[in-house]
Order: structure tokens, then C-alpha cells, then sequence
């Protein structure tokens, strides 16, 4: 027992010692109203006291929390566990707070400009849960349109600069057409980038058959393809020939084509045909194969590219 202790009881001792001394120096009818009235003095102090200490004092408390929320303080108060109301009260208020403290983290995140999926209103009550989730969704599809046109600005970007750059060995043109056609399909494979390249232009054999063989190729198996050209509506280049419109697979026919890697051979996991036209006449077929398969703007660059190629092979009388 500690020395504060040790004088309070002491104090205590005192003062029901005196109390008795001073009972007993009362007549007997005097000394049973003192009593009484010492009795009725004591339950009033004890009521007063309980009353302070369960009532009073957690109401002091919760107004404590209830004005620092009013100014927008979320720091924890001291615990007031008396009573069920008051602690039902002070649980109501705490799950608040923390209620609280989520949206904060929530505009918090937003003011970073990250996304935030794992928000939603308590109720259709909540007017500030649902003014938030709609400021969410806003600054959500915000980011995600700023993201899409970021993406954009890259893939014309990637395609004005590849066009450029194709500009100039365009320009460098000659009538040495199997050397223009391999080169073009080389830069053409790894500006994509594609695992596997072919470049068949329109020839005219002795009997006047119109037949595309392989001019240009990168990674391709020549001896499969050189000797043999194809006609229009012939094998996946005929068809692209004849229908003048671009082929894009994603199933290639297993025996169709192979593409060679340190790990063995496999098939590819995209096609892609593009028909170079002018003037309604389809002049050769680039195609291209690759273990991944291309984004919309890339084909689209590829089909541009084949516009541009037509012009240049207009040049040389070979498919005039």
C-alpha cells in the first residue's frame, strides 16, 4: 500500500471513530436521528458519486469525441466502458471514426490519382458515402480515359514514326526487287516485332499465268515456298489475293507453317495477310506470323503500309 493510500485510510479511520465518539455522546432518541440523518447524508454522497462517475463524466467524454469530430479531429479519446447506453453509444461512435478515417484514406488515394475499387455507400442513406463513390467513379474513368489516350498518343506515335521510317526505304527504291523485298520485310518483322516475315509479289509466267511468289522473306522456310508460287484463290496467299482483304488468324492449321526457337519448332499463334492494291489490282501479299498476337493499331499499320508499298511497286515494270 502506497503512502497516499495508507493516509486516506487513515483519514477514513478518523472520521468514523469521531462519528461514533460523537453518536454516543447523544441521548438515545437524538442519537437515532443523527444516525438517520448520517445514513441519508451517505446514500445521497454514494448516488452523487455513482452518478458522476457513470453518468456525468462518460457524457463529458462523448461530448469530448462529439466536438472533435464537429472539427474534424479523428484522434482516439480515452474509453468510457460504463454503462450498456453509454457504451452502445460510444461503439456507435467509434465504428464512426473509423467509418471516417476509410473516407479519408479514400480521397486520399483519389487526390494520388489511384484507383479505388473496394469503396461503397453504407446505404442509400449515406449521402457522404454516395457523393464519395460518384467522385470515385468520376476520378476513375478519368485516369482510365487519360490511360487510353496516353496509349493512343504512343500507337501514332509508334505508327507516324514507323511510316517515316519506311518513307525513306521507299524512296531508296530500285529495280532490284528481290533485294528491296527482303530488306522491306526485315525491317517490316522487326519493327512489329514478328517472329516470321514473307513478301509474295505478282509474277506473270510464260503462259501468262499470274501466279505471287516469295520475293522478300525473314525466318522463312524458302525451299518450302520458292519453288511454287500461288494463284489467285490458291492456299491462305490466293485467298487473300482474290478476296483483297486482310486475314487475321489466331487458330493456324498446324501444318501450315512452323516457327523455329531455341526451343524446337511450333506453330504460330497469329497469321496476319495484307493485300498490297493499286488501282483495284491486288500486286503481292505481305504476311506475317508471330507466338503473340497483335493489336488493332498494328494491323492497321501493316495494311497503311501496304497502301504505300503499292505506290512503290507500281515503279518497276516487272508488275506492271
Amino acid at each position: 500500500m502506497d503512502r497516499k493510500s495508507i493516509i486516506r485510510f487513515a483519514i477514513y479511520i478518523t472520521l468514523i471513530v469521531g462519528m461514533v465518539i460523537g453518536i454516543l455522546m447523544f441521548r438515545t432518541e437524538e442519537r437515532i436521528m443523527l444516525i438517520l440523518t448520517i445514513a441519508l447524508l451517505i446514500c445521497f454522497i454514494g448516488g452523487a458519486v455513482y452518478y458522476y462517475h457513470n453518468v456525468v463524466h462518460p457524457l463529458y467524454i462523448l461530448k469530448r469525441k462529439l466536438q472533435m469530430l464537429i472539427k474534424g479531429s479523428l484522434r482516439d479519446a480515452e474509453t468510457t466502458p460504463r454503462g450498456r447506453e453509454l457504451a452502445s453509444i460510444e461503439h456507435a461512435i467509434s465504428d464512426h471514426v473509423m467509418r471516417q478515417r476509410k473516407l479519408v484514406k479514400v480521397l486520399s488515394d483519389l487526390a494520388d490519382g489511384k484507383v479505388v475499387d473496394d469503396f461503397a455507400a453504407l446505404s442509400s442513406r449515406d449521402e457522404i458515402g454516395q457523393a464519395i463513390q460518384k467522385l470515385r467513379e468520376s476520378i476513375n474513368q478519368s485516369v482510365e480515359e487519360a490511360e487510353k489516350r496516353r496509349m493512343y498518343d504512343e500507337q501514332q506515335k509508334w505508327t507516324s514514326a514507323g511510316l517515316a521510317g519506311f518513307g525513306d526505304i521507299f524512296r531508296e527504291f530500285s529495280n532490284d526487287l528481290e533485294n528491296f523485298s527482303n530488306r522491306f520485310i526485315c525491317e517490316l518483322v522487326n519493327y512489329i516485332p514478328m517472329e516470321v516475315g514473307g513478301l509474295f509479289l505478282l509474277r506473270e509466267k510464260g503462259d501468262k499465268t499470274l501466279e505471287y511468289h516469295l520475293y522478300g522473306a525473314y525466318a522463312f522456310d524458302r525451299n518450302k515456298f520458292i519453288k511454287r508460287g500461288f494463284k489467285a484463290g490458291e492456299g491462305l496467299v490466293g485467298r487473300c489475293a482474290l478476296e483483297k482483304k486482310t486475314i487475321y488468324m489466331t487458330d493456324v492449321p498446324e501444318d501450315y507453317i512452323r516457327i523455329r526457337s531455341g526451343m524446337g519448332e511450333d506453330k504460330p499463334s497469329c497469321l496476319l495477310l495484307v493485300p498490297v492494291i493499286l488501282d483495284e489490282r491486288v500486286l503481292g501479299i505481305i504476311e506475317l506470323a508471330s507466338f503473340d498476337t497483335l493489336q488493332p493499331y498494328k494491323i492497321q499499320f501493316v495494311e497503311a503500309l501496304a497502301g504505300s508499298l503499292g505506290s512503290t511497286l507500281a515503279k518497276t515494270r516487272l508488275l506492271s
